[in-house]
């Protein structure tokens, strides 16, 4: 008989001497959780990252054990609350020049860094992964780029519309603090190529790249429409 395992990920903020900023959010730890419980209802063994727990090294190592003894027809569940960013392609794996991340509490996770996970997985393994952050469209790195309107480029309307995304001028002071990083992390993945996952992976997203998603008072806009 399938099993399911999941993870929730949900951050209401991020370490300031990270990113400059702590960049409060409401709805994302109660994201996690309320997703965690409807999985759990489901009978799959889930579990939770909140905010401070929620570090790069802990969710990729939270999602590589989860994912440890499936077999083919076993659905891994992977759920995301928080801000998202992009990053500049240094690899040359995006057709658009931008990776997409995950803005986890200490860094940005990387979406080649999930793709390197979804390489390592039996074929066969279902993966489902809902992501409810800004850029979010091609955050499994599976998904097809294509042409996405980008609106509020300065920023001006994020704190009004509590967005999910660092400001722009943030995320750029984070780009030119962090560069090593990004290339470092870039290089250590590689190139992987597309045909040798055997995993089905299925994103199911805020909204495309390069688009805002929105926080709510009890759940993010997109958790609470799904």
């Amino acid at each position: 008989m399938a099993k399911g395992v999941s993870v929730h990920v949900g951050l209401n903020a991020v370490d300031p001497d990270a990113y400059g900023t702590d960049r409060k959010l409401v709805a994302c730890e109660f994201d996690a959780d309320d997703m965690a419980h409807l999985a759990a209802a489901q009978g799959f063994r889930a579990s939770t990252l909140l905010t401070r727990d929620a570090t790069a090294a802990a969710v990729l190592q939270r999602i590589e054990s989860a994912a440890t003894g499936l077999v083919a027809g076993d659905i891994l569940l992977v759920t995301y609350s928080g801000h998202g960013g992009q990053v500049p392609d240094r690899n040359g794996d995006e057709n658009d020049g931008q990776d997409e991340t995950w803005v986890l509490y200490d860094r940005e996770l990387i979406d080649d860094e999930l793709w390197a996970l979804w390489a390592r997985l039996p074929a066969g393994v279902r993966v489902l992964l809902i992501s409810d952050s800004c850029n979010s469209g091609t955050v499994d790195h599976l998904g097809v780029h294509g042409p996405a309107p980008v609106y509020d480029l300065d920023g001006s309307g994020d704190d009004a519309r509590r967005a999910k995304r660092l400001p722009p001028q943030v995320q750029q002071a984070y780009i030119q603090k962090n560069g090593a990083l990004i290339d470092s992390i870039q290089r250590a993945v590689g190139s992987i190529d597309r045909a040798g996952i055997g995993a089905t992976v299925l994103l199911l997203a805020a909204c495309q790249d390069g688009q805002i998603a929105d926080d709510g008072p009890k759940n993010g806009a997109f958790t609470d429409a799904l």
